[in-house]
């Protein structure tokens, strides 16, 4: 390897592991980001809903008189569980032989005191262990199907009365692994081995993890219960265990020490969930299965009882260690300040710690004509309610709702609650209307006192839909600035911006092997190359098979690598057709934005390809930045901020990447591709390929949308008509599109200079208009084209303008004729249909902005906001609705005040360029295309008043497409072609 080469070949390595270190600090600044407070942080865990109290006895150590006078004084502290040993070597002393009488006897008196009970199984016999443990009756059996054949007939006899097994005591600790190092896989085997035997005989059993003993010590005879449970997760044991079985003691330190791995103490059960959650295991509690406090009294038994509950959502009912001196653990023995204790903790009336419960929860009381289960509470009438008990300063409700009008109205201690919507009588109110009938989780109160609330809840309507499935409760803690996420984003910038910077000047050295190819393949005939990345990209899309499609895609990806401009008009010509999804590799993507990807990389590897000096170009273009330019930058960034307070992630993330990120990175590719001053005719060819595959595209959707109405196929029916809609979810969607055209069409048709274009844009201009008319889209015919076009004419000159305002009174007095007055005339009816129903989504609008004024609900969140809270009741009729129907509206909801400024920056900067570039340029083509991109962004206005404007992929691409195409020809003088 020479010198160049070898020194090439180190700039690329370090150039890689740069930018490699930089994607992964970033991508870990946005997994160091807080997720939402509340709700979001509590997962449901079925089995911690319950936070009853229990105690560990050994009854098999008394006689029956004793059992009796112990069971009377067990009953007065209203413990619910009781955990009991069944020893398997007292039960099976010979192999197959069964002694049933003792066990019998104790759980045919735990079913009648109404107790609850954890059958801890454990103790081999002699006969089932190795040699080595003849005499210790803790170790586990020689052969695990030996307790297998154990438990499977314990379940058989028992499964009636026991639906709680726990598999063996302490096997992280010696003597309860007998004469050998502890065994995290063995125990993983055994409890395999119990869990699949017990529930094959016993359907509805609960298994429960061994008791993991609190311990420090790395493995040997002792292992850390931290440690012994990671490794079970490592084998995958999490499968054969409901509950993870934990021990609860004071030890040494105060209720308030912090946890930590290296000591003992009563928070250490927090580090227990820690190895859960890294695991991904969120759903699976932890029941304090025996715990005790050293030296206790009764306001500390109370307080460590209340702590546990307020702060540990994931924990189950909790059981003190011993109830007499002479069980095991018995110098916890439940006496004097913690019987005390226990008795008044029962005594409190049922409410919901933090937590996610069910809808028969006993923190509910429940008024009227309910059928609650487990699963659901479902009203019986109008009118019904339910009472809510809970602890905390934040309250969730989680609903199902139905495809028809239903709603909640709540109050939070005698109040209107405090994060609903209210309507005009100034109750607050949850929707209970989607058609999707999915469960949802909304937030009825939060910020509440730190203490115990009451909610009421009144049902108006929804009988059948079981509306009620639960509720959340939490306590709402502030959060700090996220530094560790801060850190890595910053990281990641600065190293990103060290390598660029270091190998900017030397990357000759990297790419100079391509040169001539490239050049060889820049020479060729332009309509050939287009027609060849064209056909590239319409295999990539036509190819059924991966194989074929994958090949395709490669060779388009060649082809705009080395001619990265032939992409703009293959996008221009795509964007109609977005929705007509592309499957690869098990996912689905549009054309336009595989080719925005593709375009990209090969704009980027071009620039970096260049002869000059790339620094050079990108100082010369950062020094000529344009208002729009810093527009479409701030439009960006605050996009990609507004994810921060984003309620739906997911769909807030997938709108700013297709609708913002990409169209602003197609606004860029034009910007840097398309000459700002083109000087050659072959310059000016390059502008023209992209407008020419713009309107075609128009054209294009227009004759699918005609085709549609001829076939009678594919058409949205209603008031009487058929409604076209090309490949759009709605005609209302087509209508906006073409609305952006149509008016460019028109402007080079009537004052354009070249003949063959202005043929053309005749033709696509009548099959656009008939598309517009049988969309049959009121704010396309009333507002968007007839606006745009008497912008046309004003810009014309006052004769234009009156020709203009006689023709389009024909038209419409030719539609009034055609379809009638009646679908006219609705727009002024304030009582009912489209007006009315927009008067009350923009009051709900309002609503939104007053609660979210400064960042608005996020990207792509109105609908969920909209539906599921804001929608009033007299709009019931209309709960699906994405945006607000009001450009205003949109973009402050959507990114907030931030983003409604720079929209109206960007228009005003847009038609300050449109109307200096109009002012000098020569009539010809390119002042019509001037004028048509400015009467295209009128139609943007004033239809997206009363529509959507810019938040689809079709309506961002196209925003930006004009944005660009406006400034290619800004101060522009030569000849026009």
């Amino acid at each position: 390897m020479g010198q160049v080469s070898e020194r090439a070949w180190r700039l690329s390595v370090l150039t890689l592991l740069g930018l490699g270190l930089a994607g992964v600090l970033g991508i870990g600044s946005f997994l160091a980001l807080p997720s939402n407070t509340g709700s979001g942080n509590l997962p449901y865990v079925p089995l911690a809903v319950d936070k009853s109290l229990g105690v560990n006895t050994d009854l098999r150590r008394l006689d029956k008189a004793e059992r009796n006078e112990t069971w009377a004084e067990i009953k007065s502290t209203g413990v619910f569980w009781l955990r009991q040993r069944f020893s398997w070597d007292a039960i099976e002393p010979e192999r197959g032989v069964y002694n049933w009488a003792a066990s019998d006897e104790i759980i045919e008196e735990l079913k009648q005191q109404n107790v609850r009970i954890i059958a801890v199984l454990d103790g081999s016999p002699a006969w089932a262990r190795a040699d080595e443990d003849i005499d210790n009756q803790h170790a586990p059996p020689a052969e695990i199907r030996s307790f297998g054949d154990f438990a499977a007939a314990f379940a058989e006899r028992y499964g009636d009365s026991i639906d709680y097994y726990q598999i063996w005591e302490e096997p992280n600790i010696a003597p309860h692994w007998g004469a050998r190092e502890i065994e995290p896989s063995g125990y993983a085997r055994l409890i395999r081995e119990g869990a699949i035997r017990i529930r094959a005989a016993d359907s509805g059993a609960v298994i429960l993890l061994a008791a993991l003993a609190p311990n420090v010590e790395p493995g040997g005879a002792n292992m850390s219960e931290l440690l012994f449970l990671d490794a079970l997760y490592q084998q995958k044991a999490a499968e054969w265990f409901d509950v993870v079985a934990a021990q609860l003691y004071s030890f040494e330190e105060s209720l308030d020490a912090a946890p930590d791995k290296e000591r003992l103490n009563w928070r250490r059960v927090a580090l227990l969930r820690d190895v859960m959650e890294a695991y991904g295991d969120v759903e699976t509690a932890i029941w304090a299965v025996s715990f005790g406090l050293r030296d206790a009294t009764s306001t500390t038994v109370v307080s460590a009882v209340r702590q546990a509950r307020e702060e540990w959502a994931w924990l189950g009912p909790m059981l003190w260690a011993a109830w007499s001196t002479e069980d095991v653990h018995g110098e916890y023995a439940m006496a004097g300040p913690a019987f005390r204790a226990l008795e008044e903790l029962e005594e409190v009336p049922f409410v919901a710690w933090p937590g996610v419960y069910p809808a028969n929860h006993p923190s509910a009381a429940y008024e009227g004509d309910w059928r609650v289960t487990s699963s659901g509470a479902d009203i019986g009438r109008s009118g019904d309610r339910v009472r809510i008990g809970f602890y905390g300063t934040r309250l969730d409700l989680t609903v199902r709702r139905g495809d028809y009008r239903a709603f909640l109205f709540v109050n939070v201690d005698g109040q209107p609650a405090n994060a609903l919507p209210r309507d005009t009588r100034g109750r607050a109110y949850v929707v209970l209307y989607d058609p999707l009938q999915q469960p949802d989780t909304v937030t009825l109160a939060r910020n509440l006192p730190v203490g115990e609330h009451t909610a009421e809840i009144l049902a108006d309507r929804g009988w059948g839909q079981w509306a009620i499935a639960g509720w959340t409760v939490s306590r709402e803690v502030s959060r700090d600035l996220p530094w560790l996420a801060i850190g890595l984003g910053m990281a990641s910038v600065v190293i990103l911006g060290v390598t660029v910077y270091g190998t900017w000047a030397n990357r000759r050295l990297v790419i100079g092997g391509i040169s001539t190819m490239v050049s060889w393949y820049r020479a060729l005939d332009e309509r050939l190359l287009l027609v060849m990345t064209g056909g590239a990209a319409l295999l990539v899309y036509v190819m059924t098979d991966a194989v074929p499609a994958l090949v395709a895609l490669v060779v388009l990806t060649l082809l705009l690598l080395l001619r990265a401009d032939m992409g703009l008009p293959l996008i221009a010509l795509a964007l109609p057709f977005y929705q007509l999804g592309r499957p690869l590799l098990g996912k689905v993507f549009s054309m336009v934005e595989l080719l925005i990807v593709l375009t990209t990389v090969g704009w980027v590897v071009g620039t970096l390809c260049q002869r000059r000096g790339s620094r050079d170009q990108i100082l010369d273009y950062k020094s000529r930045m344009s208002a729009l330019d810093w527009g479409v930058l701030a439009l960006v960034a605050v996009g990609i901020v507004s994810l921060l307070w984003a309620s739906h992630l997911r769909e807030a993330a997938r709108e700013l990447r297709t609708v913002v990120l990409e169209a602003g990175i197609f606004y860029v590719l034009l910007r840097c591709m398309v000459p700002a001053r083109p000087q050659t005719g072959s310059e000016r060819r390059e502008l023209w390929r992209i407008v020419d595959a713009w309107v075609l595209g128009g054209a294009l959707i227009a004759l699918v949308g005609l085709f549609q109405f001829i076939l009678g196929h594919s058409v949205i029916t209603a008031e009487g008509v058929w409604r076209v809609r090309g490949f759009y979810g709605s005609p209302n969607n087509l209508a906006l599109y073409l609305g952006r055209i149509f008016p460019l069409a028109v402007a080079i048709v009537a004052w354009g200079r070249t003949g063959r274009r202005r043929w053309a844009y005749g033709l696509a201009a009548l099959a656009m208009a008939a598309a517009l008319f049988l969309t049959y889209s009121r704010g396309a015919w009333v507002v968007g084209i007839p606006v745009s076009l008497l912008f046309l004419a004003a810009m014309r000159g006052r004769r234009t303008l009156l020709v203009a305002i006689c023709l389009i009174v024909a038209v419409a007095v030719a539609v009034l004729v055609a379809v009638g007055v009646g679908r006219l005339t609705l727009l002024l009816d304030t009582t009912e249909g489209t007006t009315f129903f927009r008067l009350q989504l923009w009051r709900s609008s309002i609503a939104m902005i007053r609660d979210h004024p400064l960042f608005g609900v996020g990207l792509d969140n109105f609908l969920y906001s909209y539906r599921t809270e804001y929608v009033l009741p007299t709009a019931w009729e209309e709960f699906n609705l994405s945006h607000p129907h009001n450009l205003v509206f949109d973009f402050w909801l959507r990114l907030g005040l931030p983003g409604l400024a720079i929209i109206l920056w960007i228009l005003v900067a847009f038609f300050r360029h449109g109307w200096q570039s109009y002012r000098h340029l020569p009539e010809g083509s390119v002042r019509a295309l001037i004028l048509g991109l400015m009467a295209g962004m009128v139609s943007f206005v004033a239809h997206g008043m009363v529509d959507n404007a810019f938040f689809l992929v079709d309506l961002a691409f196209a925003f930006m497409l004009m944005l660009a195409l406006v400034q290619s020809v800004n101060h522009e003088r030569p000849e026009d072609k």
